[in-house]
């Protein structure tokens, strides 16, 4: 790792190749100490939502510690929840069915 990673905040929008608008984001990201933490949110133009938030370790490299992904709404096929531990390796899921 060069550089720590610091504070970001930004505006997004999910486009098709052609232009039209699917969803608008946000993503924000913080570092405290040596754990740098990353949300990036988009709300669907249908109410869909993917929330996705991950923490990573900064000592000397980058480490994940954890990332959870949340979708749910008609945009995907089936509502799912995702949660990685990357200290422990687990990765639960739970998907329902439609």
């Amino acid at each position: 790792m060069r550089f720590a990673e610091g504070v970001v905040h930004g505006y997004l929008t999910l486009r098709t190749l052609d232009g039209k608008r699917l969803a608008d984001g946000e993503l924000s990201q913080v570092a405290r100490g040596d754990r740098v933490t990353s949300r990036l949110v988009f709300h669907f133009r249908d109410g869909s939502i993917q929330d996705e938030t991950v923490v990573f370790s900064q000592r000397g490299s980058f480490r994940l510690l954890s990332d959870r992904l949340v979708q749910r709404g008609s945009t995907f096929p089936l509502p799912l929840e995702v949660a990685i531990d990357g200290r422990s390796g687990m990765v639960p899921a739970a998907a329902e069915k439609r």
